[in-house]
């Protein structure tokens, strides 16, 4: 990874999205960060998220971001954002390998949680 991919401490705000643009050995093609308004992802413009996935040559995206306080539990806006992207991706041959949510001491991953 990078050196600037850091996932800013839970107690920051707004909440970021980091996304990691993969190729087919899971190597790092490319990157965007993005902040939530009010820490909803609506905002996040996710046909710029499929251009710059198709500009890498990515075969896959890893999605990161960071809920502040203590808990990694997804919320609605998570689950209604990963499966739109998904639906996005899935005709341009790009899969999501992981949605992961990090708090100050805990995280989440929908792939381990059987969600992807």
């Amino acid at each position: 990874m990078p050196d600037d991919w850091q996932i800013r401490s839970a107690m920051d705000q707004p909440e970021r999205l980091e996304i990691a643009y993969l190729d087919r050995r899971r190597h790092l093609v490319g990157a965007s960060r993005f902040e939530a308004e009010d820490n909803r992802f609506e905002t996040v413009p996710l046909r710029r998220i499929a251009k710059e996935a198709l500009a890498a040559n990515a075969v896959s995206v890893l999605l990161v971001h960071d809920h502040p306080g203590e808990g990694s539990c997804p919320d609605e806006n998570d689950y209604q954002f990963t499966r739109r992207l998904a639906h996005i991706l899935k005709p341009l041959g790009i899969r999501i390998e992981d949605h992961l949510i990090i708090s100050s001491n805990v995280s989440f991953s929908f792939r381990l949680a059987g969600l992807l």
